[in-house]
């Protein structure tokens, strides 16, 4: 997945440094991920009782 995905998803843009940009993570709201789903290799079960992030890191 690309920044300009996470940035599509989460309304977010780099410009405001709020896209997780190096090694860092960024919460996703609970409304918005499932949204993520498609891009995962596995079934995804939204849990309300959890809290999700996404983050990578890049070179």
């Amino acid at each position: 997945m690309s920044a300009d995905i996470v940035e599509k998803i989460l309304g977010a843009t780099d410009a405001e440094h709020e896209l997780p940009i190096g090694i860092r993570q960024h919460d996703v709201p609970l409304y918005k991920a499932s949204e993520f789903a498609a891009f995962m290799d596995e079934i995804f079960i939204l849990d309300e009782n959890c809290e999700y992030e996404v983050g990578y890191s890049s070179d």
